[in-house]
C-alpha cells in the first residue's frame, strides 16, 4: 500500500533540522543566551514561516484532444505525438486557437499543473507537421523555447525526448536541441554524455521505452545501443551538429541565447534561420523583473533583429 505524505510532520521535521543546523553551526557556551537564541528562532517569522495552505479547484475542461484534430484545427499526425484521449483544459484549447487559426501572440497565466506547457507545444509541433518533411528540408530554427533556468531547460529536454521519438521513421522528422553550459560540443563527445545520462537517469530510461514501446529493461548495455541511435535522429545532440544543421525546436536560457548573439559561429545559427524562424517562447515569463527583465527585453530585439523580423 502506498504511504501517504504527511506535510505537517514534514514541515515539523524541516524546521527542527534546520534549527538544528543553526545552533550547531554559531554554538553559544553560555547557557542563558543559547536557550534565548533557540526561543528566537522558533518564533514564526523569524527563521521561517508557517506553510500556507491553498485549496485549488479543477481546472474547466473542454474536450479530448482528439475532437480538435481536424483538418481546420490540428494536424492528423498529432495524434502520434500526443495522447489523442487527454482532456484539454478550456485555457489550453483557447490558446492553441488563439495560435493556430488566428496566428496571434499569446499569454497564458494559469496555476500550476494546468498544462500550460501544451499550450506552446501542442500549437508549435502542428505547425511544424504541417510545413511537411519536404519543407523542413530547409534547416533552421522555427521555434525558441527560453527558459530562465538550467533546471527547466533539463525538464524540457526529457519532455520533448519522449514526445519527438514517437515520430517513429518518418523522413525530416521534427528536431531539437538544447544549447546551455552543458552542451557538449562534438558528436562523440555529446554520444558519450547520453549514454552516460542514459546510464545514470532511471527517469530518462522510462521515458525513452515508453516513447519506443520497448519491454522492459533487462540489460542496460543493450538498452543503450539501441536507444542512442534512435534519439539521435530527433535530438541534435552537440554544438557542432546544431552549427552545421540547426534544430527545428531550439532549448535554451536567456543567459546562453545572449552568448550565442555575441559569438559569430552561433549567431550563424540564427541568421541561417531567417527564412524559417516564427516562434519566441517565453517560459516562468513572471520571473523576468526589473533589471533581469530590462535585459530580456533588449534581448528579444537582438534575437528579432538576427533573425531579420522587423
Amino acid at each position: 500500500m502506498p504511504r501517504s505524505l504527511d506535510p505537517i510532520s514534514v514541515i515539523d521535521r524541516l524546521h527542527g533540522e534546520y534549527r538544528r543546523s543553526i545552533m550547531t553551526a554559531f554554538p553559544v557556551s553560555d547557557a542563558n543566551l543559547s536557550e534565548r537564541i533557540r526561543t528566537l528562532i522558533e518564533v514564526d517569522g523569524s527563521i521561517y514561516r508557517e506553510p500556507f495552505v491553498e485549496g485549488v479547484q479543477p481546472f474547466k475542461t473542454n474536450g479530448k484532444l482528439s475532437q480538435y484534430i481536424r483538418p481546420d484545427f490540428l494536424h492528423e499526425q498529432i495524434r502520434t505525438i500526443f495522447e489523442d484521449s487527454r482532456m484539454l483544459y478550456s485555457h489550453q484549447v483557447e490558446a492553441i486557437k488563439q495560435f493556430v487559426q488566428y496566428g496571434t501572440n499569446i499569454v497564458v497565466a494559469s496555476g500550476t499543473g494546468s498544462g500550460k506547457t501544451e499550450t506552446f507545444l501542442l500549437p508549435i509541433i502542428d505547425r511544424l507537421l504541417k510545413e511537411g518533411p519536404e519543407t523542413r528540408q530547409q534547416r533552421g530554427i522555427r521555434a525558441i523555447l527560453l527558459y530562465p533556468m538550467n533546471a527547466l531547460v533539463n525538464d524540457q529536454i526529457k519532455r520533448l525526448t519522449g514526445l519527438l521519438l514517437r515520430q517513429g521513421d518518418v523522413p525530416n522528422p521534427i528536431r531539437f536541441g538544447y544549447y546551455t553550459s552543458a552542451t557538449e560540443k562534438s558528436r562523440e563527445e555529446a554520444k558519450r554524455k547520453l549514454e552516460r545520462d542514459l546510464e545514470n537517469d532511471e527517469r530518462l530510461r522510462d521515458i525513452v521505452r515508453d516513447a519506443l514501446g520497448l519491454p522492459a529493461i533487462s540489460i542496460l548495455d543493450n538498452f543503450i545501443r539501441d536507444a542512442c541511435p534512435r534519439i539521435s535522429k530527433f535530438h541534435a545532440l552537440s554544438r557542432e551538429e546544431m552549427w552545421e544543421s540547426p534544430p527545428d525546436i531550439l532549448v535554451t536560457n536567456y543567459s546562453m541565447l545572449g552568448y550565442m548573439l555575441q559569438r559569430p559561429v552561433e549567431r550563424g545559427m540564427i541568421e541561417k534561420s531567417r527564412d524559417t524562424f516564427r516562434v519566441l517562447v517565453l517560459d516562468e515569463a513572471h520571473t523576468y523583473v526589473g533589471a533581469r527583465g530590462a535585459e530580456v527585453s533588449r534581448l528579444i530585439r537582438r534575437v528579432k533583429h538576427a533573425a531579420g523580423i522587423p
